[in-house]
């Protein structure tokens, strides 16, 4: 699936990503998505760049890709629960202050049958309650609350 429009710039918090597009939309979604990024440090989420002329992101130390359409049709990352351990013991080893947190339940898990039922969102992480209503505004972090570096 191919877009007509493009990423302009990202934002990484503690516990979103804001995406600007070409197009004049934000697009928010949970860090928690995507557990590399997640599991890494306010530094490191800031170290990015964008690839493809604005169709994904790329975080080299994290060894992260993301490309806009998983953040314009709302999929997380599609990294196996055991991938992750492995990336997260392996981190631990060659970066001893890196941080290893890991959601409580399991994020992903290994499909291990042909069983296509889609696995139910957590309550907390429902597209719904990521609505704002039109009387609320939006709490958006100041652009010069981060560095961009580019690799």
């Amino acid at each position: 699936m191919k877009f007509d429009f493009k990423i302009l710039e990202l934002n990484v918090t503690e516990d979103s990503i804001y995406v600007d597009l070409n197009d004049g939309r934000t697009i928010i979604v949970p860090l928690i998505w995507y557990p590399r990024l997640f599991n890494a440090s306010q530094e490191e989420r800031e170290n990015w760049r964008l690839i493809g002329d604005g169709d994904g992101v790329h975080w080299a130390f994290l060894d992260e890709d993301i490309s806009i359409k998983h953040f314009v049709l709302g999929r997380r990352s599609g990294e196996s629960q055991r991938s992750l351990q492995q990336w997260l013991g392996n981190r631990v080893e060659t970066h001893q202050n890196a941080p290893t947190k890991l959601p409580q339940e399991p994020l992903y898990k290994a499909q291990e049958s042909e069983e296509t039922q889609p696995k139910p969102v957590p309550q907390e992480q429902k597209a719904e309650d990521q609505i704002i209503p039109p009387n609320q505004t939006l709490k958006r972090p100041q652009p010069n609350q981060f560095k961009r570096r580019l690799l």
